[in-house]
């Protein structure tokens, strides 16, 4: 009686080996510019401006990324570096005080002819207004944490930062922002070495399978299932080598008029003649 190919026994084993310590997905972390952590909280921050803020600022929309939870807005400060310690930078903001120039636009009256027809328009008086200056009125001074690097006192900068509180500077009580840290995006991806297993797994599941149609191939009569597992137990393929079972499944199929299954019979016969 020829060996019988279990396929569902093979498949369990093989699908426990391939998941035996092997975890699916792996978490990296980069750095993302959209990140920042305040207090041990991430933030991602979105950059298109909500409204003009006072002192030189714009609201910006930010969410926390824990929950998505709305938090209080971070602030776009526009501003001239004053001071420069340890812990922060201290910023004079600005209130701006624009100066327009207005133009009174009279209404219009427009003829237009052409060859056979005649057209007329009007527009109505209006006016326009154009900047002409802009005075920026020192408001408040602000302690910064987590400025930027090499920052220097008299350069204007703009910074996007979250008040968190107050602090004493400067002999006086200041607000306190925090610029936060660059915060790290949590990257998950799939497990290369899972995802090798798992090619791996498939590989031996397609063989299995194709080991186990070769069978029932050969048991029912098939010439050329015959002459496969002939080649199988020949080679050690799939199955353990037996050249006695290999003869027999080429002889049955020779014996149904398969060529190549008489030409390996007959060679096996050459290699076996001393």
């Amino acid at each position: 009686m020829k060996p019988k190919i279990i396929l569902s026994v093979l498949l369990v084993g093989i699908s426990v080996a391939a998941q035996t310590n092997v975890p699916q997905y792996v978490t990296n972390y980069v750095e993302s510019a959209d990140l920042r952590e305040v207090n041990g909280r991430t933030y991602r921050i979105q950059s298109s401006p909500v409204e003009k803020k006072a002192y030189g600022g714009r609201t910006i929309r930010a969410k926390q990324v824990e929950d998505g939870s709305v938090l209080p807005p971070w602030v776009q400060l526009h501003g001239k570096i004053i001071d420069v310690q340890t812990q922060g930078i201290v910023l004079q903001v600005f209130t701006e005080k624009n100066t327009y120039e207005t133009t009174y636009h009279p209404a219009r009256t427009s003829y237009s002819q052409s060859i056979g027809s005649f057209s007329s328009g009007a527009s109505a008086a209006r006016t326009s207004k154009k900047l002409v200056d802009t005075e920026l009125i020192p408001e408040k001074q602000l302690f910064i944490t987590n400025a930027l690097p090499d920052c220097a006192v008299g350069q204007n900068v703009k910074i996007i930062a979250l008040k968190i509180g107050t602090t004493q500077a400067r002999g006086e009580v200041l607000e306190l922002w925090d610029r936060g840290q660059q915060g790290r995006a949590a990257i998950i991806s799939i497990n290369p070495q899972y995802a090798q297993r798992e090619a791996e797994t498939k590989r031996d599941v397609n063989k299995i399978k194709a080991l186990t149609f070769n069978q029932t191939q050969a048991e029912k009569g098939d010439a050329y299932g015959q002459f496969r597992m002939g080649e199988r137990y020949r080679d050690g393929d799939g199955v353990k080598k037996d050249e006695a079972t290999a003869r027999e499944y080429f002889t049955k199929a020779a014996s149904q008029g398969h060529g190549e299954a008489a030409k390996a019979l007959q060679d096996m016969k050459v290699l076996a003649t001393p």
